[in-house]
């Protein structure tokens, strides 16, 4: 039964502050790789309390595939489907395709979507498949203080945070798009009635480009 859990999500090392094979430590050393072909690395220590249902969206801001600063604020707007993904971790490949076509409803329902790398490592893979493009901010957390702070253990796993800050969804792996806009419809109509004039919730900034981790 694990084997099909690794084809939904890979699992994230959570080693402490300076661990040799951490995400958020020392960062991923040699990664054994599962019979699914994906890589595994297994937990080595508890993570603090995640974000979970009911808790608000800590609020960020990181810098996307070109250096500006994205933040998701404390004063939301609109709804936000924010997922955390990696691109060591070929479920990201998977999740794509079904991120491009929710996108693409965004406008329609009022409602934004965010991707942060775990790492902000392996970059080179997703720029080779989509020449560095995607219709959403794709955010990079080197070091992965964004992803510790909101308890992240599997990749990919999805918020869907209301107009209010309010976390209404956490799933570990791609829950698909139906899923996403049943919720979305619900809360997009509640806030747009709230927010008629719509808009982002974030914030971009310029800020000079800088050489990424590979």
């Amino acid at each position: 039964m694990w084997v099909s859990a690794l084809s939904l999500s890979c699992l994230l090392a959570l080693g402490g502050r300076g661990a040799a094979t951490g995400v958020f430590g020392g960062g991923l050393a040699e990664n054994p790789v599962g019979p699914v072909g994906l890589p595994l690395v297994l937990a080595s220590a508890p993570s603090k309390a995640a974000v979970t249902v009911g808790d608000h969206a800590p609020a960020f801001a990181l810098p996307d595939l070109h250096g500006r600063l994205t933040a998701l604020g404390e004063a939301p707007v609109r709804p936000t489907v924010l997922v955390f993904w990696a691109f060591w971790c070929d479920t990201w490949k998977d999740a794509l395709p079904q991120m491009r076509k929710l996108a693409a409803e965004r406008e329609d329902l009022g409602f934004d979507v965010l991707a942060v790398s775990v790492d902000g490592k392996r970059v080179d893979q997703f720029e080779r498949l989509t020449g560095g493009e995607a219709p959403f901010p794709v955010l990079l957390d080197v070091g992965g203080p964004v992803s510790a702070r909101y308890g992240i253990e599997h990749v990919p796993t999805v918020f869907v945070v209301d107009g209010d800050g309010t976390v209404r969804m956490r799933k570990s792996g791609y829950p698909g798009n139906a899923v996403l806009l049943s919720a979305l419809r619900s809360l997009c109509g509640r806030d747009l009635r709230t927010s008629p004039g719509g808009g982002s919730r974030h914030s971009r900034q310029s800020a000079p480009a800088r050489r990424r981790p590979r």
